[in-house]
């Protein structure tokens, strides 16, 4: 199960490194971080952090992982750093019994999740370039 979770991390490293560098970015004190944990309860969480300078406004796209007996419960979605949800992307329910299916069902959500960033990409430009700098 490890090699599952490191594969699914650089596959989610590489989908958000190439949405990070795909943004229309016009404000130049904008920071993007891209990381991952993982804690007691989730097995992985991936994110984008994107800040409006260095103590600034700040909203991420995540996605978190849990596990629960022979089960991964996977979601994502883009919020600020105060909670309040933006979008909600794509889930899935990982059945790890079949190893073979346990990649096919991940392969799907992570298309679908492509999918929801790029549908999402006009928004999130919006949200980067129209909050006037200082805005706290």
């Amino acid at each position: 199960m490890t090699d599952l979770i490191n594969s699914l991390w650089i596959r989610l490293n590489e989908i958000l490194k190439d949405f990070s560098k795909a943004l229309v970015i016009n404000d130049s004190s904008v920071t993007k971080n891209i990381g991952h944990t993982s804690n007691n309860i989730f097995i992985l969480r991936g994110y984008l952090e994107i800040r409006h300078h260095k103590d600034g406004d700040e909203f991420s796209i995540g996605i978190d992982i849990k596990r629960q007996d022979k089960n991964w419960f996977i979601e994502s979605d883009i919020c600020f750093d105060n909670g309040e949800i933006i979008a909600i992307g794509p889930s899935a329910v990982i059945l790890l019994s079949d190893q073979s299916r346990a990649q096919s069902d991940i392969d799907t959500w992570a298309y679908e999740f492509e999918k929801f960033l790029i549908d999402k990409k006009n928004k999130i430009e919006s949200l980067i370039n129209d909050v006037p700098p200082g805005i706290e």
